[in-house]
C-alpha cells in the first residue's frame, strides 16, 4: 500500500519537475542565460522607443493644433485691425471737414454717409461736452463727458483712440468709441469726433458668435470697465 502511494506521489511531481526544469532550461548553460539576458534587454529598449515615440507624436500633435490655433487668432486680429483702421481713416476725413465742433455740423458733412461703419456720431468741444451728434435724436447734446478715460485721453494726447468696451448710459448696450481729433486752419486742438460701434449690432463684431477656435473653442469678447459713454 505505501508503495502505491509513493509512486501515485512521484507521478504527481513529475509535471511539476519537468514544468520548473523546462523554465530553468535557459539559464542552466552561459548561453542560455545571454540569450534571455539579450531577449529582456531588446524588450526594454523597444519599450523606451515606443514610450518616447509616443510621447514624441504627442508633442507633435499639440504643437500643430497650436500653431493652427495661433493661425486662426491672427487672421482675426488683423481682421479685426482692418476694419479698425478704416473707421478711423473715415473719421479723419470727416473730421477735416469738420475743424470746429458746432451744431449741424455732422448734417451738413453727411454724417450720415458713415451709417454703415457707426451706429452714431458724436462731436465733442475742448471741454468733453458733446455739442453735435448724428442721428440727431440720440439724447447725448449738451452732456458733459470730461470724467471718461477717452475724454481725458484726447485732451491729454489729441492722436486717434479706441476707447474700452463701454456700457452706455442710454442704450444700455456695449459700446466702443473711436475717436480722432478736431483741428482748425491753423492745427490748433478744438475738440474730438467719436463714432460709436455696437458690439452687439456692428458688423465689426457681428459674427464673433459664430467663429470658432480648432474644435471647441470660440472667440470671446473683452469684458466691460463699468463706465459709460452714452
Amino acid at each position: 500500500m505505501t508503495l502505491i502511494s509513493n509512486k501515485n506521489a512521484s507521478s504527481k511531481h513529475r509535471p511539476q519537475h519537468s514544468f520548473i526544469r523546462l523554465i530553468m532550461f535557459p539559464f542552466a548553460t552561459l548561453r542560455g542565460r545571454l540569450v534571455v539576458g539579450a531577449v529582456v534587454l531588446w524588450s526594454l529598449l523597444c519599450l523606451v522607443i515606443l514610450t518616447f515615440g509616443w510621447q514624441a507624436g504627442k508633442y507633435l500633435v499639440n504643437e500643430t493644433n497650436h500653431q493652427h490655433l495661433r493661425y486662426e487668432t491672427e487672421l482675426i486680429s488683423n481682421s479685426i485691425t482692418l476694419q479698425v483702421n478704416e473707421r478711423l481713416r473715415e473719421l479723419e476725413r470727416l473730421a477735416e471737414r469738420v475743424p470746429l465742433p458746432r451744431e449741424g455740423a455732422l448734417f451738413e458733412q453727411h454724417g450720415h454717409k458713415l451709417e454703415p461703419l457707426f451706429e452714431a456720431l458724436i462731436l465733442f468741444d475742448t471741454s468733453s461736452q458733446v455739442v453735435d451728434e448724428w442721428p440727431i435724436d440720440g439724447g447725448r447734446r449738451g452732456n458733459n463727458f470730461a470724467d471718461r478715460e477717452y475724454a481725458r485721453f484726447m485732451s491729454a494726447f489729441k492722436t486717434p483712440y479706441v476707447s474700452e468696451p463701454l456700457m452706455g448710459r442710454i442704450t444700455n448696450t456695449p459700446l466702443v468709441l473711436m475717436l480722432v481729433p478736431l483741428r482748425d486752419d491753423e492745427g490748433h486742438y478744438t475738440g474730438f469726433l467719436g463714432g460709436l460701434v455696437n458690439l452687439k449690432q456692428s458688423q465689426l463684431f457681428r459674427n464673433f458668435d459664430l467663429l470658432r477656435l480648432g474644435e471647441g473653442g470660440y472667440v470671446n469678447r473683452p469684458g466691460f470697465t463699468g463706465d459709460s459713454i452714452s
